[in-house]
């Protein structure tokens, strides 16, 4: 009995294989506990920054649950690192008595939004500094509300981080207005671009499931994180050495990724 391997189908399972193993490898290492120190984020270094502003300038401070930044969605994975980041600014404002301000757009995500506040200020021995009165709840399109919202509450910074929808837009215009400082991220690549004309700091693509790991600093997160870059430069070498060969006209490479 003869295996016939279709032409094209060598090289990808090859690469799916060992890109697998890789990651397997990386995440066996996280759980001996080892730690990977992972590159600064300028968005997330910023955050304190903006806290501190908010504090200076007795203005508040936005955290933004966009709309699709709900567990149980096909942006869940954007919405752990939402949490997580949310989970990290709670903290700062809890201990330097910034008053935050959390808009959602999802009704599922009031009770995880209540309790992560409770229980984060309870921590910090400040259990009366987050009630309900801190949540606004605005409908997913009804961007207007938002931009009346910031009207009136005139935030010193805004953070806004997880899969933005398009609504989401108008109420950071408003926000240039008013002199807001602005962190945004989203793993879209359609909502990229504007974010990073209507932000001072931006999160791209990985950068936001990055995010959590870079905060919690746990091992198997900056494990995981740490394989997924060296699958990275496995591709950018090969496509560096596929143009220079190519360029000197031998097609050796470009011949085996065929196969």
């Amino acid at each position: 009995m003869s295996i016939t391997v279709k032409a094209g189908t060598a090289t990808p399972f090859v690469f799916f294989v060992v890109l697998t193993i890789i990651l397997v490898v990386f995440t066996l290492i996280g759980r001996t506990g080892k730690k990977f120190a992972l590159r600064k984020l300028p968005a997330i270094e910023a955050i304190p920054d903006a806290v501190g502003r908010a504090v200076e300038m007795g203005r508040p401070i936005v955290f933004d649950w966009t709309g699709r930044a709900a567990l149980g969605k096909a942006t869940q994975l954007e919405a752990m690192a939402t949490i997580s980041v949310f989970q990290y600014v709670l903290g700062l404002t809890a201990e330097r008595g910034a008053n935050l301000i959390c808009h959602t757009s999802e009704y599922t995500q009031i009770p995880l939004v209540t309790d992560m506040g409770k229980t984060v200020y309870a921590a910090k021995g400040k259990p009366e500094g987050f009630t309900d009165a801190n949540i606004r709840f605005f409908p997913v399109w009804d961007h207007c509300f938002k931009r009346d919202a910031m009207d009136k509450e005139k935030p010193a910074a805004a953070i806004a981080i997880g899969p933005q929808n398009a609504c989401d837009f108008h109420w950071m215009q408003k926000g240039i207005d008013y002199g807001t400082f602005m962190i945004g991220g989203s793993a879209r690549m359609v909502i990229e671009g504007y974010l990073m004309v209507l932000c001072d700091y931006c999160l791209i693509t990985e950068e936001v499931f990055a995010a959590g790991a870079y905060l919690t600093e746990e091992p198997q997160l900056l494990c995981t994180v740490a394989g997924g870059d060296l699958v990275r430069y496995i591709f950018i070498v090969i496509i560096a050495v596929g143009t220079v060969l190519s360029a000197l006209g031998l097609t050796t490479l470009t011949t085996m990724l065929k196969t």
